[in-house]
């Protein structure tokens, strides 16, 4: 007999009191499909929240974000900042099979594998050997992992990282089970063979319509986990997914229609949680190709979008209009503003009319453009308004929107000339966002390259401090004056969690892992 996965909130809807056989479930909108559930083949979060509930790295998430031991009970580090050595908590995979420092060692050295070409491998360059490996020029040997005994793992790094430690929180520094990766192969996460450490399994998954994950009872602290199962619903649509919020179907959103965010507050109240955290929303040009090659065309297309009126009238969620790519929510950085923004508006569509008619676009011969993006109502329109915009300038633009997984395969693959991209941090560090404009980075969509940028964040791997900020900064005060990529706004968080939800706490990095969320009667 198959068995019913309902919530206690559902079975109050219908009119009906919850049974003591009743299981506690999670309804949570899911963004989209994930495109596997291999933690090293993944890079939305609409993907790492799923991962998050699978999987435990060294460190993890508590339920306000802060970073707690995972896997790892405690760490030292020696005196150079360069060796990290992790104690090992005793727990299990979820067949039973103990979690040793040996599947750490064999994780970490798969993902930077270049046969396992793994997009998000460039994370974990920072450990000793790890860039050479993954780039096909250096051994497996050389990599700085190492597994001392089955409690004690190693890990040697290129060069200090005081954002390490949250690093392991990241799903690409998340364990793999050897023994099921040697077994199964490329087919290994597929739901019936996936074996995991964290503290839900997936236990159903229809493409399209929903995966569900159910609670890990090998979970080192399952008996601290409130729900029995989660299910995860792929709904791109954010106005779908607010009438599935109002109809009951779900306890919480992925996110929320911008254009009506002041009717959903005086509709819902305190059930609508907005937090700004650490992520910019962003166009990517194709740097490889014509005319996009042309820093006056970049700059003309970048300096002619108002994001004054996108953050104001096209999405009204608080949003902050953003000129450089780092956040300004970053502490201790400085935003590199390139030398237009302070400029007003018609002065800078002035401007880009003069450096388009300098590349040779004008009346007699207009910039046509196709801009990309994956299907959200939001990001339509957006693009819509920006079409407008470049409009002024006499440039004819054709709107194309795919699913996300096509949309970002396409920039992966430079197929494409202008593309709407964003970024979240995956750990707060400038780093982790000026690494998405070097020479080559694989989410470097439009490939922009520029020696002197490259040189000053390689040369911000060995500093530390004030002196390492700086060179950061004039790193991207370049590429923001080349207009390496056009920042727009930096983001917010923004769901509906209803308010017999407990624990999904309002965070900087919108992590909400399920461990640590309930459901009241």
């Amino acid at each position: 007999m198959k068995k019913l996965l309902v919530s206690i909130a559902a079975l109050a809807a219908l009119g009906l009191s919850s049974v003591a056989s009743a299981e506690m479930v999670l309804n949570r909108g899911g963004g989209d499909n994930p495109g596997s559930l291999d933690p090293h083949q993944i890079s939305g979060t609409w993907e790492s929240d799923i991962a998050r509930d699978q999987f435990m790295g060294l460190y993890t998430e508590a339920a306000d974000g802060s970073i707690i031991p995972g896997a790892a009970l405690s760490h030292t580090v020696s005196d150079d900042g360069l060796t990290y050595t992790f104690k090992l908590r005793e727990h299990n995979w979820s067949d039973g099979t103990p979690v040793t420092a040996g599947d750490f060692e064999f994780a970490f050295k798969r993902i930077l594998d270049p046969a396992t070409a793994a997009d998000y491998a460039y994370l974990m360059h920072i450990i000793a050997g790890g860039a050479d490996f993954n780039g096909g020029e250096g051994s497996v040997d050389a990599v700085g992992v190492k597994a001392i005994d089955d409690m004690t793992l190693e890990v040697k790094l290129a060069s200090p990282a005081p954002y390490f430690i949250a690093q392991t929180t990241h799903n690409t520094a998340y364990p793999v089970p050897k023994h099921v990766v040697e077994k199964f192969g490329g087919d290994w996460a597929r739901p019936e063979n996936i074996v995991v450490n964290g503290a839900f399994k997936v236990d159903d998954w229809v493409i399209g319509e929903k995966l569900t994950v159910k609670k890990n009872p090998m979970f080192y602290d399952a008996g601290n986990v409130a729900l029995d199962a989660v299910n995860y619903f792929p709904i791109k649509e954010e106005t779908a997914e607010l009438n599935l919020y109002r109809e009951g179907g779900l306890d919480v959103t992925y996110n929320m229609p911008a254009d009506i965010i002041d009717e959903i507050k005086a509709e819902f109240g305190d059930e609508v949680m907005i937090t700004p955290y650490g992520g910019t929303y962003y166009y990517t040009f194709n740097a490889t190709s014509e005319p996009f090659n042309n820093v006056d065309i970049r700059r003309a297309l970048s300096m002619t979008i108002d994001r004054d009126f996108i953050t104001t009238v096209v999405n009204t969620s608080g949003i902050v209009p953003a000129y450089s790519f780092v956040p300004t929510s970053l502490p201790g950085y400085q935003a590199q503003n390139p030398s237009w923004a302070s400029k007003s508006y018609d002065e800078r569509v002035a401007m880009a009319k003069d450096l388009l008619a300098g590349a040779g676009y004008g009346a007699d011969n207009p910039l046509k453009i196709q801009l990309r993006y994956n299907t959200n109502e939001g990001h339509k329109n957006i693009a819509l308004a920006v079409s407008d915009m470049w409009a002024k300038l006499g440039v004819e633009v054709e709107l194309f929107n795919t699913d996300a997984r096509t949309h970002y395969d396409d920039l992966q693959k430079q197929d494409f000339q202008v593309g709407r991209a964003g970024w979240i941090w995956d750990y707060p560090d400038a780093e982790n966002l000026l690494a998405l404009m070097a020479s080559g980075k694989s989410y470097n969509y439009g490939q922009y390259s520029n020696a002197e940028f490259d040189a000053l964040l390689e040369a911000s791997y060995t500093q530390s401090g004030q002196e390492r900020i700086e060179t950061m900064q004039k790193a991207e005060a370049i590429a923001m004056e080349e207009a390496a990529l056009a920042p727009i706004y930096y983001y917010n968080s923004k769901h509906l969690v209803a308010s017999y939800v407990n624990g999904y706490v309002a965070n900087g990095d919108d992590r909400h892992p399920s461990r640590w969320i309930s459901i009241s009667e």
